[in-house]
């Protein structure tokens, strides 16, 4: 209502259609907030980013995970080259970590849905899942503290990547013994560091991650 109103007196505010267009996304209003937040970079020229990340959120939403990757990496470049003026309140640091992690999910949810043929066609979403684990790398390496929720993300990534190579076999998709024994390798690295996260729950230590989650994804 306030941004209808503020739009009503102000007809080329683009940052309160961008926040209509977020309203109206919460709402499950996909094409109509797609619709405000093309109109939004035709306006501002790119200028309020934050427009970039929201086609990406709604691109994703659609399963359209090629045009959420070129969103999100617009975003990016268009932050790293706005002479370090900031897009958001938190650190330029913590913003690229929290990109990257959109920009890692995009692969993973593009990964798991080429999984979904379930055949050879399914090939790709080995790739996908590597693209995936690249990207939890650099977001941490972005993170000036451990974050445990990216940290239990790379440790899933792991897990589904290596299933994606075991299942090579059923789906008539070559695979050589390196790729089998990473995937082993990324399991046996990754199981230890879940163990862990599991520990400190028992001990009543703050994880985000949720009791029954953690001990699925350890078994």
């Amino acid at each position: 209502d306030f941004y209808r109103r503020i739009l009503q007196k102000d007809k080329a505010n683009a940052y309160a259609a961008n926040g209509l267009g977020t309203v109206l996304a919460e709402k499950g209003e996909l094409s109509k907030a797609k619709e405000i937040f093309n109109r939004v970079r035709e306006v501002s020229g790119d200028t309020i980013s934050d427009a970039l990340l929201n086609l990406g959120h709604i691109y994703l939403a659609q399963k359209k995970h090629p045009e959420a990757l070129q969103m999100y990496t617009s975003y990016m470049n268009r932050t790293k080259s706005s002479s370090g003026s900031q897009a958001t309140s938190k650190s330029q640091e913590d913003d690229e970590a929290e990109v990257l992690l959109y920009i890692a999910f995009a692969y993973f949810d593009w990964a798991r849905q080429t999984e979904l043929f379930n055949n050879a066609k399914a090939a790709p979403a080995d790739e996908r899942y590597q693209k995936c684990i690249s990207y939890i790398d650099k977001a941490m390496k972005k993170s000036k503290r451990e974050n445990v929720t990216l940290r239990y993300n790379w440790c899933l990534a792991k897990l589904q990547a290596a299933n994606c190579v075991l299942q090579k076999v059923n789906r008539n998709i070559r695979r050589t013994a390196a790729e089998v024994k990473d995937a082993l390798s990324g399991l046996e690295e990754s199981l230890p560091i879940l163990q862990t996260m599991l520990q400190w729950k028992d001990e009543g230590r703050k994880v985000a991650i949720s009791k029954v989650m953690l001990s699925q994804v350890v078994n």
